[in-house]
């Protein structure tokens, strides 16, 4: 019977969340913490020297209605991008990438930023392929 109750006992602990590590608070209360999630449904861009390209990202917010901002961070030598603002609603956009005309021709990897207030900054990796102008 003693048997019984520890195993009811320690069976509704566990049901109530008496031991959950990603709520050390033991409250199974939602978080109220702003949260950004970006998706990139690429993960390579082709760059001609000269040229631009375009990337498509996506954005859901949780407990924010604000604005993000997205850019490009550790880009290679010669690539740009743009800087794409998402206000309140939207949820996609696209980021622009420029490769000068004397860009290294190399493939490298440089983050996708993606920052709104009071969440924490996003970082996508996204591989980038610089190719000679057309005609070379």
């Amino acid at each position: 019977m003693l048997f019984a109750f520890v195993l009811l006992s320690a069976t509704a602990l566990t049901a109530c969340g008496g031991d959950d590590e990603d709520n050390p608070t033991g409250t199974n209360e939602p978080s109220t913490d702003p949260a950004l999630h970006v998706i990139l449904p690429t993960s390579s861009v082709t760059l001609r020297q000269g040229g631009s390209a375009q990337i498509l990202v996506e954005v859901s917010r949780a407990n924010c209605s604000c604005t993000v901002t997205i850019t490009g961070d550790s880009l290679p030598s010669g690539v740009t991008t743009s800087t794409l603002t998402l206000s309140s609603g939207e949820t996609a956009g696209m980021l622009t990438l420029t490769a000068s005309a004397n860009a290294p021709l190399e493939v490298n990897q440089f983050y996708v930023k993606s920052e709104a207030p009071g969440a924490e900054p996003k970082r996508n990796i996204i591989s980038v392929s610089v190719m000679p102008p057309p005609g070379s």
